[in-house]
């Protein structure tokens, strides 16, 4: 009889970990509490009040070339990959519609980091020549153990005050760098930010290079997956919520609710791969996951995540980037011209001869009301593409959600690792400490691979190479 696997959560962490244990015949049951597998990257259909249906989600999804392992999940559906493209247009932005590549970047630090810097909005070249050289080494040099060693207490704004940046320099590193981590500058560990430099910078000639689906992730690419997942004899339970994980012998039972009905799953094993606020919620429910409640107590998400699609009576200029990421521009982080980059978009665009833009906030604070937020998004898009000032809003859907983990100082060596104190038990998602550094999207997946390998190595059944980036010895 199959070892038996519940994974609980259908992010990318939960997919991921299911994909790998399906494919070495584990019969897995993917508990879901949504409409449809995604998490936070999933998306659903809507209609606008003209009638059409149209894809949402919570904002544009870009896959980085280095995100090794999120590509490897990714192909299971789409060998080679032809279903991603390179955006056609990916800039800093700044104030009056100032516009920098982020193409075409030195392939080695520190000279990646210094042209980054150089096109930033606003930037001059003698702000650098004041900057403290030697502790901007610590930029370059990331180590998964020393670095956070070093930098752990750290915040990342205190780290670039201490080299000397200037305002407009700081601005540009953490926006391109570090803001779709989802923390504030301030509350940002400066060990996360020297990883992201390594895993973003370390080896690319082409620059930061973003590939999007070629169409919305939630009706191409998340059910591809769950049929890859069923066609291997998964069992994915949708709009269904985890009650409580219960010990039972030398296995364990899930308590599962699904439309007002409740279950007992029976499993050798646990995914944890639930959001904060899920896995917390869980393990709380559970007495026989005391020691994982325990654990994750001190876990904490960051503050609320704006995404804000706009529909526009009229296009945005035609020189403008596909996708702009804000250095100097307040509470906003990104503009994302969805009508370019192959989301649909293109076609209500095209109709209506307007266009579909899309704001980001990565980091609001949690005193900021609706109404404020809107208001400040608006004048900055105003403020970086002038022409929009002219334009009448259609239609919008505007999201505020505080679900990404925060990355605090200090908080590093709190985090737990896929293992847990229990047996048979496991954790997979951002918040998990791995053995190297991945941004966040690579962090789950990488997550869900690592738990499945050790529940197979556990049962001596074959594992896969979980990707990550080779570690590199000096600066050069």
């Amino acid at each position: 009889m199959a070892e038996r696997v519940v994974v609980v959560g259908g992010g990318l962490a939960g997919v991921a970990a299911a994909t790998r244990l399906v494919e070495e015949g584990v019969a897995v049951t993917l508990v879901e509490r949504q409409d449809a597998l995604g998490g936070r990257l999933g998306g659903w259909m809507d209609r606008l009040r003209d009638g059409t249906l149209f894809s949402m989600d919570r904002g544009f999804f870009g896959v980085s070339r280095e995100a090794k392992n999120t590509r490897s999940l990714l192909g299971r559906v789409d060998p080679g990959l032809g279903g991603l493209s390179a955006v056609d247009g990916y800039a800093m932005i700044g104030p009056g519609g100032a516009v920098r590549s982020l193409e075409r970047l030195p392939r080695r630090a520190p000279f990646n980091v210094l042209e980054l810097l150089r096109r930033a909005p606003s930037m001059r070249l003698r702000d650098l020549a004041r900057a403290d050289l030697r502790k901007a080494t610590r930029l370059f040099a990331f180590d998964p153990e020393e670095t956070h060693r070093q930098l752990a207490g750290t915040s990342a704004k205190d780290l670039l005050k201490s080299i000397g940046l200037p305002e407009g320099a700081t601005s540009a590193l953490f926006g391109v760098l570090a803001s779709a981590s989802f923390n504030p500058i301030d509350r940002y560990c400066a060990a996360e930010l020297v990883g992201n430099i390594d895993f973003l910078l370390g080896g690319h000639s082409d620059g930061l290079v973003m590939e999007a689906p070629s169409g919305p992730p939630g009706t191409a690419l998340w059910p591809a997956l769950e049929r890859h997942l069923e066609a291997h004899g998964a069992d994915v339970r949708r709009r269904a919520d985890v009650l409580e994980v219960e010990r039972n012998g030398t296995g364990w039972h899930v308590r599962v609710r699904a439309r007002g009905v409740a279950s007992v799953v029976k499993a050798d094993a646990v995914v944890l791969a639930a959001h904060i606020p899920g896995l917390k919620r869980i393990a709380g429910a559970s007495p026989s996951l005391g020691p994982v409640a325990a654990s994750v107590a001190s876990l904490e998400v960051s503050l609320p995540q704006v995404v804000w699609r706009l529909w526009l009576d009229r296009p945005v200029g035609g020189d403008r980037p596909a996708y702009g990421a804000a250095a100097g521009m307040g509470m906003l982080d990104a503009v994302v011209l969805l009508d370019r980059i192959g989301t649909r978009s293109e076609d209500w665009a095209a109709r209506s001869r307007g266009s579909v833009v899309e704001l980001h906030a990565h980091a609001v604070p949690e005193s900021m009301s609706e109404s404020t937020i809107r208001r400040d998004l608006l004048a900055r898009l105003h403020a970086v593409y002038p022409e929009t000032r002219l334009a009448t809003v259609i239609d919008e859907r505007f999201l505020l959600k505080q679900e990404s983990p925060a990355f605090s100082p200090g908080s590093h060596a709190r985090r737990s690792t896929v293992t847990t104190a229990i047996d048979g038990i496991y954790l997979a998602g951002d918040h998990v400490k791995l053995p190297f550094h991945a941004a966040p999207m690579e962090r789950a997946t990488a997550s869900g691979f690592l738990a499945a390998n050790t529940i197979l190595a556990g049962w001596g059944k074959r594992t896969q190479p979980v990707e990550k980036r080779a570690k590199r010895r000096g600066i050069f």
